[in-house]
């Protein structure tokens, strides 16, 4: 149950390390590995493929590049629209530092690489693009009382977590004692994709 797997990434965010210890071992393996195949198999691909998603759907988990990030992350996106997780717009699931809860958010890249560093974007382009977002959903967004625009990552030892909380447009919330069943986190991930469609069309 992706549920359970949720759980245990946050529960071993409370033995969070830089360094490759037997904890963020397995969150790595979970959130790289066993966390995206899940998605996988339950729909995350495009309906040509046998999934749901109304375009040709990818997923990726990311733990950091050489020291582990606070915030590790899966993310759903368009290979076309969104080479990298620096690069365009994308759904992603971001596990809070502090192991507290976990978000569901569509976002915009915030930051690019230079080598193996993340170099922050523009913060007025950031703005820029989420207003333009909010803009285009604003009917969507106002349909579910659920949806956030504000978010906070409780990470204060990540250089990239202020970035993230920066570049949302809106996003579902989950404390982690109330973390939903199957069912219900993959409704919220399908909402939010066909939001992610809608922004890729309009940017054509």
């Amino acid at each position: 149950m992706i549920r359970d797997h949720f759980i245990e990434i946050l529960g071993l965010q409370h033995q969070w390390s830089d360094k490759t210890t037997e904890a963020m071992q397995q969150r790595g393996i979970l959130n790289r590995d066993v966390v995206p195949e899940w998605f996988r198999h339950n729909g995350a691909a495009s309906v040509a493929r046998g999934g749901w998603a109304p375009f040709p759907l990818e997923v990726q988990g990311k733990d950091g590049i050489g020291r582990k990030s606070q915030v590790p992350w899966v993310r759903f996106y368009s290979p076309r629209e969104s080479e990298s997780a620096t690069d365009g717009w994308y759904v992603v699931y971001l596990f809070a530092g502090d192991g507290s809860g976990a978000v569901l958010a569509l976002m915009h890249a915030s930051t690019h690489a230079v080598g193996d560093a993340l170099i922050p974007q523009d913060e007025q382009s950031i703005r820029e693009a989420v207003d333009w977002a909010r803009t285009e959903l604003g009917e969507w967004m106002r349909h579910d009382g659920r949806i956030l625009t504000q978010i906070s990552l409780r990470a204060p030892k990540s250089k990239v977590a202020g970035l993230y909380e920066k570049s949302v447009v809106a996003a579902f919330e989950y404390s982690a004692d109330r973390v939903p069943d199957d069912t219900a986190l993959v409704d919220d991930l399908r909402n939010m994709v066909t939001a992610l469609a809608y922004l890729y069309n309009a940017t054509q």
